[in-house]
């Protein structure tokens, strides 16, 4: 019975409500099974935050960053990306610093009805980084492997005129989420 009790609240990730002298309540763990759910895409305007609005063919800069988080009370997988553009020249900032930085809200995905989420499947990346160089005013787009939480971004980083809170965004597309799930 401590073999069976261990091994589950090793699986549940050592949160194991209901645990007491009997041994473990949660699920067996072979009835707990990976799943994988559609996480679609974000489209995100970060906002103005320092400088003019115009990064005047100076990059900008861009860092991109998500994050994958499992909420069991909820029966959730949450997702946020970060973006931040800095005017930026020479491998510099520019003297007027024009930046759009910020985080999405978490936005949040239902595990479907009748499943209990567990945790994310192993392996499933819960962070991922970007960045690169803007160099012109055309929108940029780069590919990941499907192991990547992120498939694909397309950034309008400068652009004509004032840009910066409002042309300058990014467009994410999340790789399918492996997590693991019981019936419930």
């Amino acid at each position: 019975m401590r073999i069976h009790h261990f091994v589950a609240s090793m699986f549940c990730g050592f949160v194991c409500v209901g645990c007491g002298p009997k041994g473990h309540r949660g699920p067996e763990p072979s009835q707990a099974r990976p799943i994988q759910i559609d996480v679609g895409g974000i489209e995100f305007v970060p906002p103005h935050v320092r400088g003019d609005r115009d990064f005047k063919g100076h990059g900008p800069r861009v860092l991109f960053r998500a994050e994958l988080a499992a909420d069991r009370r909820s029966n959730t997988v949450g997702v946020r990306v970060y973006m931040e553009a800095r005017e930026w020249e020479d491998g510099k900032p520019e003297p007027d610093h024009t930046t759009v930085e910020g985080w999405t809200e978490w936005r949040s995905i239902p595990i479907p009805r009748g499943l209990r989420l567990l945790d994310l499947a192993e392996g499933q990346e819960s962070r991922f980084e970007h960045q690169y160089v803007d160099r012109s005013h055309k929108p940029d787009g780069f590919e990941f492997p499907p192991h990547a939480l992120v498939r694909s971004l397309r950034y309008i980083g400068d652009a004509p005129g004032n840009d910066a809170g409002s042309a300058t965004r990014v467009a994410v597309r999340f790789n399918p989420v492996r997590v693991v799930v019981a019936d419930d």
